[in-house]
């Protein structure tokens, strides 16, 4: 009999697809009938709009199944007035995004390829096979390592390379990123016996399994860092562990000092067969700045010329702001902000960290915006409280509900904070027991702080918010202070 599954699941992919045009027409009709009349009411005021003069923010709304609609309001604050100019655009039919630039990077990992001691037990195995014949043998990794071995690999350009066991970088890099094999870490590798070489065994290894429950290897980057004018830099440990902020696995050196530096490792560069080619000049690698032990990474960035990169991180339970001269020496300024509170061991779902061009914010929600900026030859750290005002609760940080989107935005100069986003009434979900907070958007909002707290707080609804829960199955938000 025939078999009719494949020709009755094409006709319900057909009708499932022909009813989600039709729901994405029926959408995008509904959403450009509408996209002319939205309009702001202001909701919430407190303070003055003059201390917000000279604002200039833009609020962005992309809607629909295919990105189909998009609205632009400006918001500008002039002569002690707020203006709010609104225009939308249709773009039909457009998918993605534009992909990330490449960057030039160096990452240290721990790898277990051409390791004289792992070579020498495959040889020994070897020597009972024929020639291409291959056996498997397991061992417990800390019977022959006290170390894991780590090496590099690095791009500069559009051409990547990797550090071979043999080289006197692939040493050096061990004395400086040393791993404590852990006892329960059992490694099986498959052997291959080769034609000998005059007169001499050869063979060759490679590691099929590893067995552990510490994750070293399943996570394997525990150092990285950019590439600047002539050099890598390292100083972001552990940046792709499952459980970033779980104690670190670096061992510290033998002289005993802390394992986490900041590195400056020079970088060789060549002509061959006309191309650029690139070498780690290990032996005049310099420390230029040393973490807390205790420090944890969070996030780091570089200024936009490229000088200095700003590291924010915890150590002691309190929030670390780590700022390196990369073209001064490596000068390193560490500024303590504030205690990193009850969320210290998730602190990337429950505090928001702005990057700009010379300076950073951290929004602490229980203490206010910290803003690390330049001042003189140093950095210096601003404190704007929040001092719980209620209107200030509401700039919605949306972290859960629009995650790869930008839904606020900061911006500090001359002493005063400004805050945008998209803002909310704060509601609750409830999995299994537990409770997650989250926030529904329904409007924008504008918040001015100085160093005595909140000064000025507007917040506008709109008619476009209303088109969310009928009409759009996707949603993305951004906001830009200018």
């Amino acid at each position: 009999m025939e078999n009719r599954r494949p020709k009755i699941w094409i006709l319900v992919l057909a009708v499932l697809t022909v009813a989600a045009l039709v729901y994405t027409f029926a959408g995008a009709s509904s959403l450009k009938a509408t996209a002319d009349k939205a309009e702001f009411t202001q909701k919430t005021v407190y303070g003055d709009a003059s201390a917000a003069e000279g604002v200039s923010v833009t609020y962005t709304n992309i809607v629909g199944a295919n990105r189909q609609v998009k609205w632009t309001t400006d918001l500008n604050v002039n002569g002690g007035k707020v203006d709010l100019e609104l225009d939308h655009e249709y773009s039909d039919n457009v998918y993605g995004q534009p992909g990330e630039p490449f960057w030039d990077r160096i990452e240290i990992y721990p790898d277990l390829n051409d390791v004289p001691e792992l070579e020498a037990l495959a040889k020994e195995a070897a020597r009972d096979l024929k020639v291409y014949e291959r056996t498997e043998i397991t061992l417990k990794l800390s019977d022959h390592l006290e170390y894991i071995p780590v090496t590099a690999q690095y791009a500069v350009g559009q051409s990547s390379y990797s550090v071979r066991m043999d080289d006197s970088a692939r040493r050096a890099l061990n004395e400086m990123f040393r791993i404590k094999t852990p006892d329960d870490v059992k490694v099986t590798l498959n052997v291959y016996r080769n034609p000998d070489v005059d007169g001499e065994l050869a063979c060759n290894y490679d590691v099929s399994q590893v067995e552990e429950s510490t994750g070293i290897f399943n996570y394997r980057v525990i150092a990285s860092g950019p590439y600047i004018d002539g050099a890598f830099y390292i100083y972001d440990y552990d940046a792709y562990r499952p459980y970033r902020y779980a104690p670190s696995m670096l061992e510290p050196q033998e002289d005993g000092s802390n394992p986490y530096k900041i590195y400056r490792i020079p970088a060789k560069s060549e002509t061959v067969d006309e191309m650029p080619r690139y070498t780690l000049d290990v032996d005049n690698a310099t420390v230029i700045g040393e973490f807390e032990q205790s420090h944890k990474p969070i996030q780091a960035a570089q200024t936009a010329d490229g000088s200095k990169v700003m590291i924010l991180g915890t150590a002691e339970d309190r929030f670390k702001a780590y700022v390196v001269d990369l073209k001064d020496g490596g000068r390193a300024q560490t500024l303590d902000l504030c205690a990193a509170g009850p969320y210290k061991d998730a602190v990337q779902m429950h505090y928001d960290v702005f990057f700009k061009d010379d300076y950073f914010v951290l929004n602490n929600m229980e203490e206010g915006y910290y803003a690390v900026y330049p001042k003189g030859n140093d950095y210096a750290v601003f404190h704007a409280p929040t001092d719980g005002k209620a209107e200030a609760s509401e700039l919605a940080r949306f972290r859960q509900q629009y995650w790869d989107q930008k839904p606020y935005d900061v911006k500090f100069e001359n002493g005063r904070l400004v805050a945008a986003g998209f803002a909310g009434e704060r509601t609750e979900n409830v999995v299994d027991g537990q409770v997650y907070p989250y926030m529904i958007g329904d409007s924008i909002c504008l918040a001015v702080y100085t160093k005595d707290g909140l000064q000025y707080f507007t917040r506008y609804t709109s008619t476009l918010f209303d088109l969310q829960a009928p009409l759009i199955s996707n949603y993305a938000c951004s906001v830009e202070i200018h």
